[in-house]
């Protein structure tokens, strides 16, 4: 829906024309007007979708449509390797593969991937980001080496500016503050608080760079960027705790066939344990809790894509448990949530095999019925 105003002739006389540094193509515009209210980012990833089109190829709506909807199937896939990427960093091979495999198969993430909405690249770079500082920092593992956190830290500041210009500065606290709550907890890793500070800076400078360029054009562009960050203007607290418990309540939408484990995973760091497996699990447990506060505090409205910030935390928790859960079962130790749960479990995935195939099946006439738009 955006047009590039990069062949529009200016004045060369005109004061007020914006000075050219050669890449106004960045520009995003709209009705012949440029709109920096909005990260740019994902303007952009359609313009490079866009740009192996030849020029002597005239593109259909469909064309192009197909190709901006590629993009998020791509960005869909980075998540899912990043997120198995964070579960080695904080976990072990099982449970890297479990949180890919809940993250992969999650109907929200296919349902926003087939949509192609812009929170998927958020989501994906904002995990990028996270899965590099784990892999700087390896958690409960030896020390790295310098080189190993140079790539790492400079990977994931890259990231987070790249989270900034597709979601808005809130993705700052979203990246920040889990890796921050999980290198306190980690022993031997207070020292990396100034690769953290490396990385935020680097995404800073890097998103400064763009609201320098953008200021030619709107000098309060910031401006629309710093508002997600404040409450709008005549809401109260309550307003705030109402909207939280709405983002809170898509839980059960998110984690579905896997709410229910939730309850287990929200417990079993506090449970008994040995080998440092509880450690591991509060390493989870915290990012979770983390991102879950976030998420009721965002003082903008609640979305649709709020769903997606919660999937890799609670992907990464899953995996944990089935890990620590296989580890119990194989010193014949079977814990007390596993024992109540399994059973509920068994039902709920019984009545939801009968009863999405029958939605599915009797979707036409439903809609006939009016029923289902």
């Amino acid at each position: 829906h955006r047009s590039i105003a990069a062949d529009q002739p200016t004045d060369p006389g005109d004061s007020t024309a914006p000075i050219s540094l050669g890449i106004e193509r960045l520009v995003p515009y709209l009705n012949d007007a440029p709109q920096l209210q909005n990260p740019p980012a994902t303007t952009w990833l359609h313009l490079l979708a866009f740009s192996s089109i030849g020029r002597t190829v005239t593109p259909t709506i469909e064309h192009l449509i197909l190709r901006a909807r590629l993009t998020r199937v791509l960005f869909a896939l980075v998540t899912i390797a990043a997120v198995s990427r964070a579960g080695q960093g904080i976990g072990r091979t099982p449970t890297a593969a479990m949180a890919a495999l809940v993250c992969g198969a999650n109907p929200v993430l296919i349902y926003h991937g087939r949509l192609a909405t812009p929170a998927v690249a958020q989501v994906a770079v904002i995990m990028v980001s996270i899965a590099a500082a784990l892999w700087a920092i390896r958690p409960l593992r030896p020390a790295p080496s310098v080189e190993r956190q140079f790539v790492g830290w400079v990977t994931s500041g890259i990231a987070l500016a790249a989270a900034i210009l597709t979601g808005g500065p809130w993705s700052i606290l979203y990246i920040c503050v889990p890796v921050l709550v999980i290198l306190i907890l980690c022993p031997g890793r207070a020292s990396h608080l100034m690769g953290l500070l490396v990385a935020l800076l680097l995404g800073v400078l890097l998103v400064g760079l763009w609201l320098l360029y953008a200021d030619e054009y709107d000098p309060q562009a910031y401006m629309h960027w710093m508002d997600s960050l404040v409450p709008q203007e005549g809401q109260n607290l309550h307003q705030l705790l109402v909207r939280g418990s709405q983002r809170a309540s898509m839980l059960l939408v998110v984690m579905l066939p896997w709410t229910l484990w939730m309850i287990g995973a929200v417990v079993q760091p506090f449970s008994t344990s040995s080998g440092g497996a509880r450690l591991r699990m509060l390493l989870g447990w915290v990012w979770f809790a983390a991102s879950l506060m976030l998420l009721i505090l965002n003082p903008m409205r609640v979305r649709l894509e709020d769903q997606l910030i919660m999937l890799p935390a609670g992907a990464i928790l899953i995996g944990q448990l089935f890990h620590q859960y296989g580890d119990l079962a194989g010193e014949g130790r079977y814990a007390r949530f596993w024992r109540l749960l399994r059973w509920p479990y068994v039902l709920i995935l019984m009545i939801g095999s009968v009863g999405l195939p029958a939605l599915l099946y009797l979707q036409t006439e439903r809609v006939n019925n009016h029923w289902l738009p």
